[in-house]
């Protein structure tokens, strides 16, 4: 089982990040770091963060999940189409999309949460239903195949959920 977390080059949150990564490492999912560059990526609190793969690497045919990671810096993805192009073939391949906080319109502008429930911090709820999807305000929200969390101090709930998930749909049958 194997996650892509993405993260902005910049001001990515850490709560929202190391989190969910000690969780599925925790839970057996191997972890993948994908940044638009693989030079370095700083946290809010200025914690050094070494991506192993630019988005341009990501190969959704051999992971199971992807978490955009939230913090002032992930507004740097709000118009990324590359981005945007590989969320929706996860989507299509019906695999875990996941996003924190103010992350979520990522998801939105991509254009996959049409008609779905989503949470994520407040000053995003505007224009997460602007793109069709209902904000529900609750601390994390599950609808079908995305995971969608209010904020940092829902991280553990919204990490254990997705892990969860990709374990439900992706662990080996014995």
């Amino acid at each position: 089982m194997r996650a892509v977390l993405v993260i902005p080059q910049k001001d990515f949150q850490d709560e929202e990040y190391f989190e969910p990564r000690k969780t599925l490492e925790r839970e057996g999912i191997i972890t993948f770091i994908a940044c638009k560059e693989k030079t370095g990526a700083t946290s809010s609190k200025k914690a050094l963060e070494l991506p192993n793969m630019r988005l341009e690497e990501i190969q959704t045919w051999y992971l199971h999940g992807i978490l955009i990671v939230g913090g002032p810096g992930c507004e740097q993805y709000y118009n990324d189409d590359y981005l945007f192009k590989i969320i929706r073939q996860f989507a299509k391949e019906n695999r875990i999309i996941a996003a924190s906080s103010n992350a979520i319109p990522v998801l939105a502008n991509a254009g996959i949460l049409d008609g779905k429930k989503v949470t994520g911090h407040p000053s995003v709820k505007n224009l997460v239903e602007a793109k069709g999807a209902k904000f529900t305000g609750a601390p994390v929200e599950v609808d079908g195949m995305i995971v969608t969390c209010k904020g940092p101090s829902e991280v553990a709930d919204y990490s254990k959920r997705i892990a969860d998930l990709i374990k439900q749909h992706y662990a080996p049958k014995l």
